[in-house]
């Protein structure tokens, strides 16, 4: 019954959740494998910029979180969905540059600024989207389904793309286009709070 009467939310908010979590994983986890198997550098140079990149987000999160409480979930939402599109192909650029503190830049731009930007907001933006009675089953229903399908799918598909077309210019469009979609279905959501 919840579902059907919150279909439309649902959908739209899978398609979102997967997207944060694509768009995750591709800048923390396929950097790792592009810059180890593509790039010939060591791992271990790479986890320490993932690390921290991760710090940083630590600090980014509670900023991004305040920002939404004053200018509104969906908009820091769909402005970082936004940097994350303008940032695709730079992220790839500065990977290829072999430069350490630029490969630090770009993964630390894309998880404590793109990922920041959109889950500092996210977590009231979600709860927002249905009301109170079935808020909990909703959430949990969008906050398993989505990350599943988002954190699973995503690599695969990255790593299929540079396998077969020996180029990060896909991969990149690949991040750009899960970004746009994230942002027009958080624009075609409708929540409780009126936003």
């Amino acid at each position: 019954m919840m579902y059907m009467k919150q279909r439309r939310e649902h959908i739209l908010d899978y398609i979102k959740a997967h997207n944060v979590t694509s768009v995750d994983v591709l800048a923390a986890l396929f950097s790792i494998s592009y810059c180890v198997n593509v790039l010939h550098l060591p791992s271990q140079l790479i986890l320490n910029g993932v690390l921290l990149a991760c710090l940083f987000e630590c600090f980014t999160l509670p900023i991004f979180g305040t920002l939404s409480d004053r200018f509104g979930r969906r908009k820091v939402y769909i402005a970082g969905m936004i940097f994350q599109m303008a940032l695709a192909y730079p992220f790839f650029l500065m990977l290829d540059s072999g430069v350490v503190w630029l490969i630090y830049l770009a993964i630390a731009a894309g998880l404590a600024l793109g990922h920041g930007s959109v889950y500092g907001a996210q977590g009231a933006f979600f709860s927002e989207l249905f009301p109170a009675n079935i808020r909990y089953s909703g959430l949990s229903l969008v906050q398993q389904i989505g990350p599943i399908l988002g954190g699973g799918i995503s690599p695969l598909v990255a790593t299929a793309l540079l396998v077969q077309y020996h180029s990060h210019n896909l991969v990149a469009a690949y991040m750009m286009a899960i970004a746009l979609l994230s942002a027009i279905c958080a624009l075609a959501l409708r929540n409780e709070s009126g936003e």
